[in-house]
């Protein structure tokens, strides 16, 4: 039964077309082959599906069965080929994201707002997390992750296809309130001894009762050392600490950019070098759907 499904084919196209010449000339191929074919799937199924004279053929009570659940298979292969021709030109269907929750807040809302005005088609699963994804078995179409920050965690496989979208200075601040109380910080040798907050992603117990940090200053290697105030793996708990005057913040400028706005958050030393944070978007296959594949590029073009 090899040929099983072809053969239905073309019984369906003899009853359809009247005729085994009308069917041949349809399908582009010999009458000869065509009767051929017929004799084969009476044959696999071990029953007669038409009768024939010279003008004209009667199906069967077995011809009426197949060609009626024949005709139900070529409408559901049809209507199947139509709904992909359908996706592929015009974007549709369910896309499942994860992003981290301060990235989600301050910027994903927005984007995603104008995404879907633009493809309204398209259906958002929106998932905010800062814990470690399994792309797979958790069936995200496409995951945002940042790296940057000390013992950052992503995803759990490093085999996917990552397109960076941004990547944002990394900076000491603290609120207006504490600048005033110590308002002599001039030289890095000033923050010596300071309250510092700490983001820790890692959810790994530090017991260290010091934050040390490198960086680079007038091309100079350079060490800030703060006495820890506070300890959080959530970024937004981090910046509220700082925003209320409790300690120094190390954070990334797109973590901040309400606050830097409003002035709730004030950099210290701007010329301070602590490296870069980079945001990915992370997709699990280089063949993507067209709705992710235009996410992805409608999330390039905003930091383009």
């Amino acid at each position: 039964m090899s040929h099983f499904h072809e053969d239905t084919e073309i019984f369906a196209q003899i009853v359809d077309n009247r005729g085994f010449s009308h069917a041949a000339r349809k399908l582009g191929i010999s009458p000869a082959l065509v009767s051929r074919r017929v004799r084969a799937l009476e044959k696999n199924l071990g029953v007669t599906l038409l009768t024939r004279s010279t003008r004209k053929f009667e199906l069967t009570p077995e011809g009426i069965l197949l060609y009626q659940h024949a005709k139900k298979v070529l409408n559901d292969k049809r209507t199947i080929l139509q709904s992909i021709e359908n996706l592929a030109s015009k974007p549709a269907g369910h896309l499942r994201i994860s992003a981290p929750m301060n990235f989600g807040r301050q910027h994903m809302a927005t984007i995603l707002c104008q995404f879907s005005k633009i493809y309204p088609e398209i259906e958002i699963d929106l998932q905010l997390s800062n814990t470690q994804t399994d792309i797979i078995d958790e069936k995200f179409d496409l995951v945002i992750r940042g790296a940057g920050y000390t013992g950052q965690q992503g995803l759990t496989e490093n085999n996917f296809i990552a397109k960076r979208l941004l990547s944002s200075t990394i900076i000491l601040c603290a609120s207006p309130d504490f600048l005033q109380r110590h308002p002599k910080l001039e030289s890095i040798k000033d923050l010596q001894g300071l309250m510092g907050l700490d983001f820790n992603p890692t959810h790994v117990q530090n017991t260290t009762t010091s934050l040390t940090w490198d960086g680079t200053l007038e091309k100079k290697t350079v060490t800030i050392t703060l006495k820890k105030q506070f300890s959080c793996n959530d970024i937004d708990t981090t910046i509220k600490m700082a925003c209320e005057g409790n300690g120094i913040a190390k954070v990334a400028t797109i973590n901040i950019d309400q606050e830097l706005k409003t002035k709730a958050l004030i950099p210290i030393f701007p010329t301070l070098d602590l490296g870069l944070y980079h945001l990915y978007a992370v997709v699990p296959q280089r063949t993507l759907p067209q709705r992710t594949r235009k996410l992805l590029e409608f999330l390039a073009q905003q930091w383009s």
